[in-house]
């Protein structure tokens, strides 16, 4: 979050891309509702021409409202920050397991891992769980961390990921209306021939915010297929540097969604809290078979240090 750092120069410093990315939404906004929206509803002769411009702005202030939030709620949601409260919840839930059945429970109720069995955080210098990686820039451990994105001024980790996935979509399919609805007056405006048709040429401030749009959502679309691949496959960004292709913490592409999105399929579309059965410091059944087939409980080596991804 914006608060971490030790630094006040720092954290005003990780102010600027937040800023950046709120002014970018609002001119894109504005250009918008500017050189599409209010022009159409002024043109629309008919209650088919009308009703086609309402729901055209009904489908974009959708997603222009769930990325402002998902964006909101990515940038102040703690990722899954490793600290000693969580690591005492982590050791009594442990022993709790241990003293009803072995650390091994009914079909939803997965093992715990006890702290003297999870190796110690260099930097840290505190127990590491399972998948959590250390984060050079907030200098803490996250839980399944996924990168450091310095356009939230936050990590992105198991709290926050489905957030940062749904402003990273939601971005996309805002941006991606603006360049179809906007392509053929931007053909007309940079043309040999200028004017003609329904439509009108567009201003320079409108061509350079049309041309950011297209940029924008281009670079957006390939975070969308990149993540919905690390979606599905139950994976991390870091996960996949050190395992590649070979996704071993997948449980099929459901339940890696539902470990991230919840239970609730509107979750899975709104930027709201998520309903996850399974506690953040729970292993999965997939996880527990990593680890029993590699040992990696003990061995600080598997738990890369990750400047080399920020």
């Amino acid at each position: 979050m914006l608060r971490v750092h030790d630094s006040r120069l720092v954290r005003a410093a990780s102010l600027v891309p937040v800023v950046f990315v709120v002014a970018i939404t609002a001119v894109e906004y504005a250009v918008f509702m500017g050189s599409r929206l209010l022009p159409a509803f002024a043109r629309a002769s008919d209650a088919l021409a009308l009703l086609a411009v309402l729901l055209e702005a009904a489908l974009f202030h959708f997603f222009v409202v769930c990325m402002v939030i998902a964006y909101y709620r990515v940038v102040l949601t703690d990722p899954g920050y490793v600290t000693a409260q969580m690591l005492e919840r982590m050791d009594d839930a442990a022993q709790d397991a241990l003293e009803q059945d072995g650390g091994v429970g009914a079909h939803d109720t997965q093992p715990h891992v006890a702290l003297s069995r999870l190796p110690t955080c260099r930097r840290c210098r505190q127990p590491k769980p399972f998948r959590a990686h250390h984060c050079s820039f907030c200098n803490k451990c996250v839980l399944k961390m996924d990168h450091h994105c310095p356009w939230i001024a936050n990590c992105v980790g198991e709290r926050n990921y489905k957030f940062f996935f749904q402003f990273v979509a939601h971005g996309f399919l805002a941006l991606a209306m603006i360049v179809f609805a906007l392509f053929a007056d931007f053909q007309r405006s940079v043309g040999e021939r200028g004017g003609g048709g329904r439509g009108r040429d567009l201003s320079i401030g409108a061509l350079v915010a049309f041309v950011i749009a297209g940029s924008l959502a281009l670079s957006l679309l390939i975070f969308v297929v990149v993540h919905s691949y690390l979606l599905l496959t139950g994976s991390t960004t870091i996960d996949f540097h050190t395992y590649g292709r070979s996704a071993p913490f997948s449980q099929g592409w459901r339940r890696n969604v539902a470990a991230v999105f919840g239970d609730r399929k509107r979750d899975w579309v709104l930027p709201t809290a998520p309903r996850i059965r399974r506690h953040a410091l729970v292993l999965n059944a997939a996880e527990l078979e990593f680890l029993a087939a590699d040992s990696v409980l003990g061995d600080d080596s598997s738990q890369l240090e990750d400047e080399v991804l920020l």
